[in-house]
């Protein structure tokens, strides 16, 4: 395994010639970004169940490593053991915290579209504050389903609509219609 070879080994090396965690006066850190993008389970289940064995034999090696991803079951099964911090991060999030990034999403949009601004001194408020709230409502605290929402919403140059024209609206001139 990759993780032997290039990082496990090394420290256990290093570890038995002297205090590894004078090296750098704290924990090394290895960020794992993604783990639930990796296409083979049964290699990132491989990955997990070497990790844990290593730190279960090697409890006193300065290395701490942090995963970032989405806890799906064949993740969760394997890190839900003690000595392992599961931390949900759509728990610290609040549907303020969506609220806010929609509003300034919109706002940018409205100061940069002069399609929206049409639209919005025609029509009012866009979108109004129960249509946010539904979005809000919707999207659950993720703030990556939040951007994905606004960019469908905003259109893209291959949609069949007008590219400057946010999809669900009507344009305020008909014949910027397609």
């Amino acid at each position: 395994m990759q993780m032997q070879r290039l990082i496990y080994g090394p420290l256990k090396a290093a570890a038995r010639r002297g205090p590894v965690g004078s090296l750098a006066g704290h924990p090394f850190l290895i960020v794992i970004d993604g783990l639930d993008e990796c296409e083979d389970k049964d290699e990132v289940e491989d990955l997990i169940d070497g990790m844990l064995a290593f730190f279960e034999e090697n409890p006193f090696i300065p290395l701490r490593i942090f995963i970032a991803s989405r806890v799906e079951q064949h993740i969760r099964s394997r890190l839900d053991v003690p000595g392992v911090r599961l931390d949900d991060l759509v728990d610290h999030c609040s549907d303020d915290d969506i609220t806010a990034f929609l509003n300034v999403l919109f706002q940018d949009a409205r100061r940069r579209n002069p399609v929206i601004q049409a639209y919005v001194r025609e029509h009012g408020d866009w979108p109004t504050p129960s249509e946010k709230q539904k979005l809000v409502e919707h999207i659950g605290r993720s703030f990556i389903f939040a951007s994905a929402v606004f960019k469908f919403i905003m259109g893209s140059n291959t949609s069949k609509t007008h590219p400057t024209t946010p999809h669900g609206s009507s344009s305020p001139d008909p014949q910027n219609e397609s």
